[in-house]
């Protein structure tokens, strides 16, 4: 900690400005690197249903922007970092918004 001009005091910085950006880059960091490192193995349900005989029965209801974890166009090791960085972002926006709506303080 510097000290403060005037009073040679250690200057202390606002609370929650350091919080903040420690967890976005915590996040960054694990969705990005976690692609590298995840199992190309089936999930529990895929596998069960491969294993029952039934997982070339299955239909979609609804297309995904980014199935099974890829972007198109990227190569395959920077689709699924890049999925992931989209994927948390797209959540982080989301509780962002929730929490300014949940939050909003009252105008007199």
């Amino acid at each position: 900690m510097r000290p403060a001009p005037e009073t040679g005091a250690p200057e202390s910085r606002p609370p929650g400005k350091r919080g903040p950006a420690v967890l976005v880059a915590a996040v960054v960091l694990v969705a990005a690197l976690g692609a590298f490192v995840a199992s190309s193995s089936p999930d529990g349900l895929e596998r069960v249903a491969a294993d029952l005989g039934f997982a070339d029965q299955e239909r979609s209801s609804f297309h995904a922007p980014l199935a099974d974890y890829t972007v198109p166009g990227l190569p395959q090791g920077l689709s699924g970092a890049a999925a992931g960085l989209l994927g948390a972002g797209l959540v982080g926006l989301l509780a962002w918004g929730a929490g300014r709506l949940l939050t909003r303080r009252r105008q007199p």
